[in-house]
């Protein structure tokens, strides 16, 4: 009987392999006075929409303001977290969805917002509803538009009161939609890079830029990849592990591209 076998050093020889490559940042903001402040533009003043972004506290203490569109003439939207609940206010109430928050962990969090709902999910997974809406035509019978023109902050509020709550943490890709997403459209891109040119993607932030844990006192925006409406990054040091650009530490994909094996030895 014949015995076929194959020679592992020739086998090896002849693995190709090729990794991904990727620059994959994210941002951190010191809890103290960090923000990123976008200009305003009428796709923010949406009644459908979509807001999505990756968040990781780290050290969060009380509540803090991750994205709103909301500024010295009031509020359209704004959302927050602390330890144990995702909020929403909507410029007269604010409500909570009960959530346990593990500090150092990354959480993808998407705000589905239509006049008569909004829907939060966590990872990809409806976790519930806020309890309040976008104020807009539509929920005010079309005698008010609501707030308009007012831009993004985010990372904190500043508003016509002043600049609070303060996330500390680190926010990651965010995106902004002019319409309401799907489960199936949440979760089949929440880990994928986006170009900007995706229909509905009014305002993505994914922060790949500079060099993670490096000096970037030269870099004062953040890019925004669809209309380039970039973010003005406020009061970040932009030098070292903290208030900077530090890496996503996301593990890569490792990619077989060829397996070749020879005869050796008649066998």
């Amino acid at each position: 009987m014949k015995k076929f076998t194959i020679c592992l050093a020739t086998a090896l020889t002849s693995l190709l392999f090729s990794t991904a490559t990727a620059q994959d940042h994210a941002l951190n903001f010191d809890g103290s006075n960090d923000r990123i402040m976008v200009a305003p533009v009428s796709q923010y003043d949406f009644e459908y929409g979509t807001i999505e972004l990756w968040v990781r506290q780290q050290g969060q203490v009380g509540n803090a303001c991750i994205i709103g569109n909301r500024g010295l003439d009031g509020t359209r939207w704004s959302f927050h977290m602390s330890n144990t609940s995702i909020g929403m206010w909507d410029g007269y109430n604010y409500r909570t969805i009960n959530y346990l928050i593990t500090q150092g962990v990354w959480y993808h969090l998407a705000f589905v917002c239509t006049p008569w709902e909004t829907a939060v999910y966590v990872n990809g997974a409806f976790v519930g509803y806020t309890g309040n809406t976008i104020q807009g035509w539509e929920n005010n019978n079309g005698e008010w538009e609501g707030v308009t023109n007012q831009g993004l902050v985010i990372g904190a509020v500043h508003d016509e009161v002043g600049t609070y709550e303060h996330f500390k943490g680190d926010i990651d890709d965010v995106r902004i939609w002019d319409y309401t997403r799907t489960a199936t459209e949440i979760n089949t891109q929440k880990n994928n890079t986006l170009t900007g040119s995706e229909p509905g993607l009014v305002g993505p932030l994914n922060f790949n830029q500079g060099i993670a844990s490096g000096n970037n006192l030269g870099i004062t925006s953040a890019t925004e990849s669809a209309s380039l409406n970039h973010g003005f990054m406020v009061n970040f040091t932009r030098s070292g592990g903290l208030s900077n650009f530090i890496p996503r530490n996301t593990a890569l994909p490792v990619v077989l591209r060829d397996f070749k094996g020879s005869n050796q030895n008649n066998g």
